[in-house]
């Protein structure tokens, strides 16, 4: 689904998801959804291109943390949900003002769980063009986005992210 393009792919995701719960809590079927199919969801939304993207992958973010808090300790977002997430903030048409705060969040619990030993968690390739893209040719949000950034002194932690930044400002 990711890869079709559609606009459609992230709602479509997110019913085969509910689907795959339904068939595993209601009939005991073993097809309940891994980091994996989690994955595959948020990033259908992070490709989609719509206004909504960012919110509804954060959602599924979030839906994932607490099916992992409540009933399902083996399911836990790694780098991959965390940069997807990212992207699909970058990438989505909507209020930036409100989304450089959305990515420094999602950066910090990446970075503080990195610091912690808990997983390797560093932004990727992908995720850094896509905050790259944001900032490009545009000092007003590279300042917006540097001082969300900043709030978790993030600039000083994530080296790629200083590194990014450094002609911008």
């Amino acid at each position: 689904l990711a890869k079709s393009n559609r606009t459609d792919a992230g709602e479509r995701a997110n019913k085969i998801l509910l689907q795959m719960q339904s068939l595993h809590n209601e009939y005991g079927i073993d097809c309940k959804p891994d980091t994996i199919v989690f994955n595959a969801a948020i990033n259908c939304w992070a490709k989609s291109n719509v206004p909504e993207a960012g919110h509804e992958a954060g959602q599924l973010l979030h839906d994932m943390k607490q099916l992992a808090y409540i009933q399902e300790p083996n399911l836990q977002p790694d780098s991959v949900t965390f940069n997807a997430v990212i992207h699909a903030h970058a990438t989505a048409k909507n209020n930036r003002d409100a989304t450089y705060p959305k990515i420094a969040d999602i950066l910090d619990e990446m970075t503080t769980m990195a610091e912690n030993g808990q997983k390797v968690m560093r932004p990727s390739k992908w995720a850094l063009s896509a905050v790259k893209k944001i900032i490009q040719g545009d000092k007003n949000a590279a300042q917006q986005m540097a001082a969300a950034l900043q709030k978790f002194r993030l600039l000083e932690r994530v080296p790629e992210l200083a590194q990014l930044f450094k002609r911008k400002l």
